[in-house]
């Protein structure tokens, strides 16, 4: 069948609303094909000046024998503005998931309201919340910067258009490989964990006898493999509100904020720091540190990777490092090319088929790890430098230096984060974290002790 581009992203956190007459849409004969149904509904919804759609997610997975799952609601608003009232947006975005016995709860608020932009993101017991003035303008593009990228719902082959009772019925399927890496990357999946599993994405779009969207429905289909098996991910969204929103601005107190000059900055400096990977060709060397202390007892570790990685055009990404990650075993030379990953010293090379993006995010792990290096979402503070930036992270139980307490037997009580990101002529040049955190051990007879974890994570770039 014929391919064809879906017109609406699912998330539709990025729907911009245009201006013109509803009244023609009425006019018009009945469609009487999915595509001219398609334009019917995109006519009523560029009239429409606000909305509002609550969404939900759940879904379970196996990698190996471990069973991950989640459940994701959410709200979407966004309002043009009238009698006075200046342009408004806000998202509520909640996920639970849970993974061997351990979970953790997630929120995230994006909103703007009179003239200022809020961001709060909370991760168990760690949180932060900042707020920046911003023009409309400034924030239009500060969304198309943080938001999930287009889930690329293309090359759909299947679309079937039936009448119900309510008004319409659209059912899409048959989508590509490439379609449904876009949807994964999105949502925050790897895409290569599930891509070779993927089997279809059934999507359900109906709508009212005025053409308006009322319920979307999506559902991922994948087949089970001995290692990656996702039996269940399903979504939904209900619309709700045409032009009579009901603005949310309890959660977005400025009192309640910390106010920093750009909020923007956070993810400008995240997609530096990613864009490392995308360069022509980059050496790096990373030491990471780390020391656990009780009454007179220590245990310390330490890891090193030096190496360099590379683009061409024609084999595409390489790698090669010496890695030594501080266990004893010495340090190994670790090679990728080809789709094939080595790795070994002293003839003893043992090799296996690692994807590029497999391949990417091993290096990615090494130049930032996402719990010890930077990460926009948990940013709480942010300083200029005679250098560069110096930024303060959120800590909890939940991150990695609540896990490495509780791993110990100790229960997390406080933790300290701050990444330093030095540049040289607009280059990131280096990333220096530094962290440490306490825990509580408890003893017989009511006696118990302060348990000490601290540690360091450094690495330098060169071209």
């Amino acid at each position: 069948m014929k391919k064809r581009t879906i017109w609406i992203s699912f998330l539709l956190v990025l729907v911009t609303l245009l201006t013109s007459c509803a009244g023609l849409v009425q006019k018009l004969p009945a469609p009487t094909t999915p595509r001219g149904l398609e334009s019917r509904v995109e006519m009523v919804m560029e009239s429409i000046k606000s909305y509002r759609i609550d969404m939900k997610m759940e879904y379970v997975a196996f990698v190996g024998s471990t069973r991950m799952s989640g459940k994701m609601t959410g709200i979407v608003i966004e309002d043009q503005g009238k009698d006075g009232q200046g342009y408004y947006a806000y998202t509520d975005m909640t996920n639970n998931t849970s993974a061997d016995g351990m979970s953790i709860r997630v929120r995230n608020v994006e909103a703007y309201h009179e003239g200022y932009a809020y961001s709060w993101y909370s991760e168990g017991a760690g949180a932060r919340k900042l707020y920046s003035k911003m023009s409309e303008r400034e924030y239009r593009k500060y969304i198309e910067n943080t938001s999930p990228v287009d889930l690329g719902l293309e090359d759909c082959e299947n679309v079937a258009m039936e009448q119900t009772e309510q008004g319409y019925l659209l059912t899409y399927s048959g989508y590509s490989a490439e379609a449904t890496k876009q949807f994964s990357l999105s949502m925050g999946f790897s895409a290569d964990m599930f891509l070779n599993r993927f089997e279809d994405m059934i999507m359900t779009l109906e709508v009212d006898k005025d053409y308006r969207p009322v319920k979307m429905t999506l559902e991922m289909v994948f087949k089970q493999t001995s290692n990656y098996y996702m039996p269940k991910m399903l979504m939904s969204m209900e619309f709700s509100e045409f032009d009579a929103v009901e603005r949310i601005t309890k959660t977005i107190d400025p009192d309640d904020y910390f106010e920093i000059e750009d909020l923007g900055l956070l993810k400008e400096l995240q997609d530096m720091v990613d864009g490392k990977l995308d360069a022509k060709e980059l050496h790096f060397e990373t030491t990471a540190k780390q020391k656990v202390k009780l009454l007179s007892q220590s245990q310390s570790i330490t890891s090193t990777a030096k190496g360099s990685f590379a683009n061409d055009k024609k084999i595409g990404f390489t790698f090669e490092a010496d890695v030594d990650t501080g266990d004893g075993s010495g340090e190994e030379h670790v090679t990728y090319r080809d789709g094939k990953r080595k790795e070994g010293t002293d003839g003893h090379v043992r090799t296996e088929d690692m994807s590029e993006a497999e391949a990417r995010a091993y290096i990615m792990d090494l130049i930032n790890d996402p719990s010890l290096g930077y990460n926009a979402k948990r940013v709480s503070k942010i300083e200029k430098t005679d250098t560069g930036y110096l930024v303060t992270m959120i800590t909890s139980g939940h991150g990695y230096i609540g896990q490495v307490i509780n791993a110990t037997g100790a229960s997390y009580t406080s933790g300290e984060h701050t990444v330093e990101l030095v540049f040289e002529k607009g280059k990131i040049v280096a990333i220096n974290s530094e962290f440490s955190g306490k825990g509580n051990v408890s003893g017989g007879y009511g006696q118990s002790a302060t348990l000490y974890f601290d540690g360091s994570w450094k690495v330098a770039f060169t071209d």
